[in-house]
């Protein structure tokens, strides 16, 4: 049975492949936007992870604290 293997990423790389600064990347992590993984003072993304992020547009999934737009008031 092959075991399937993990690879966690730096900020660095996530940032290559999504092509933005390492600064919004952290930003993106603390807003619990893309999960990230706390390896003592470093943070790591799971490839995994990052594929899921692209895949999903770039949104927040269930669990993320992504605000809504309040709904319409009734008038």
């Amino acid at each position: 049975m092959a075991e399937a293997t993990l690879r966690l990423l730096t900020v660095d790389e996530v940032a290559e492949a999504l092509r933005l600064s390492r600064a919004t990347v952290y930003a993106l992590v603390k807003a619990d936007v893309l999960p990230g993984t706390h390896v003592g003072r470093s943070i790591r993304v799971s490839e995994r992870v990052l594929a899921d992020f692209i895949e999903g547009g770039g949104r927040s999934w269930p669990g993320g604290r992504r605000k809504e737009p309040p709904p319409p008031e009734a008038a």
